[in-house]
């Protein structure tokens, strides 16, 4: 089996801008952030469909399972999670096509992100920079289960996803983002080599 790319990103100066991005490669697509357990299920399908043919494979998952990955983490709360969606002419029901979650190293609170718009509004800082200098030991930012829908990729979405929390993390003085993907899911780890994500050591896994 591939080994486990760890990956980090130390952000040295402001991202680009989240929503010039989403308008240059994302037009007509809805962001939002997590709602209800009505979302469950959407995300559960957009999971099957975005890691179908890569490899190694992953098990299905249950809303249980999606509960115990999520909604139990002391790191919590519905504004780390962004959803994109597309919705249908006519009037058909949206179709999930995009999803990305914040997760945190070394949480201990339920704390929503500072501010509870989708362009970002604040997010944690890292472990190895508080903001103003200092000692204080705080949470690493994760980037946590990035997908696309196999049908909408080439459009610039994971870019996106991927900006819109570089420009939370960066608003709210965080400096470190870590993330971790198998070395044999070659698209996923061009993209993040592309914008600047490089390997380091081993660590856990996000709490």
């Amino acid at each position: 089996m591939p080994p486990i790319l760890h990956l980090e990103k130390i952000l040295n100066s402001p991202p680009e801008d989240a929503f010039a991005i989403s308008r240059e490669h994302s037009a007509g697509f809805t962001p939002r952030h997590y709602r209800d357990s009505a979302d469950i299920l959407p995300w559960l399908r957009l999971r099957t469909l975005a890691f179908a043919k890569e490899r190694p494979g992953l098990a299905q998952w249950t809303e249980r399972d999606f509960e115990r990955e999520f909604l139990a983490k002391p790191w919590w709360s519905p504004t780390r999670m962004w959803l994109v969606e597309d919705f249908t002419p006519g009037g058909g029901a949206p179709v999930l096509v995009g999803a990305v979650c914040l997760a945190e190293r070394g949480a201990t609170t339920h704390d929503p992100l500072p501010g509870q718009s989708i362009s970002g509004g604040g997010m944690i800082p890292d472990a190895r920079s508080a903001p103003g200098g200092g000692d204080a030991v705080l949470p690493l930012s994760v980037i946590h289960w990035l997908m696309v829908h196999p049908g909408y990729r080439r459009r610039g979405l994971g870019e996106w996803l991927i900006h819109v929390l570089e420009q939370a993390v960066w608003d709210s003085g965080g400096r470190t983002i870590h993330l971790e993907t198998h070395a044999g899911w070659s698209a996923a780890v061009r993209l993040y080599t592309r914008l600047g994500y490089s390997p380091v050591a081993s660590t856990s896994g996000a709490g």
